[in-house]
């Protein structure tokens, strides 16, 4: 059964003002199933965040300077911060990739790893794992270059460095 839920809705003052709200909602099996709950589930993380933050909802935007969620109304610095790293390892992971394909090695672990960091809110350990990525990749992209280039390699260096980053970074 639908019904208009414009009235009496419960969720957020910014949510319903979005594109999301279509002001209806079904009852199915004993339970409210909002028009905007599936539009909203494709939405953007930092759309999300921002269509049901309670916060904004109740005018306490002061909390926007320490939050830990993407969002566009964030003014954590924070955030902006990592967005700023994350770039910074797109960029070398863009430059590492050709290198790591013309040498054999599968760049969808890399790939995957790197949606993984980029999907995940603000945390104490996020800048550090970031630093030690670009580190990391930056240190990978010149083997690779000193490889392509006919440099010598030190493979079980290189192992070893491999093995201790498995180690810590493998959950």
């Amino acid at each position: 059964m639908s019904m208009s839920c414009k009235e009496t809705c419960k969720k957020m003052a910014q949510l319903k003002v979005s594109e999301h709200c279509s002001g209806t909602c079904n009852v199915k099996a004993g339970r409210l199933e909002f028009g905007c709950e599936e539009p909203l589930s494709k939405a953007t993380k930092a759309e999300q965040n921002f269509l049901t933050c309670s916060f904004w909802d109740m005018g306490i935007k002061e909390n926007c300077e320490v939050c830990p969620l993407d969002c566009k109304e964030n003014k954590n610095p924070a955030v902006s911060n990592l967005k700023s790293a994350l770039k910074n390892v797109a960029s070398v992971l863009e430059s590492i990739t050709p290198l790591m394909q013309m040498s054999g090695m599968d760049t969808q672990q890399l790939k995957k790893a790197y949606d993984t960091m980029a999907s995940q809110d603000v945390s104490a350990n996020m800048s550090k794992d970031i630093g030690d990525t670009i580190k990391i990749t930056n240190y990978a992209r010149e083997i690779l270059n000193s490889a392509m280039s006919g440099g010598s390699v030190n493979i079980a260096e290189f192992k070893k460095v491999k093995e201790l980053l498995e180690k810590k970074y493998r959950k």
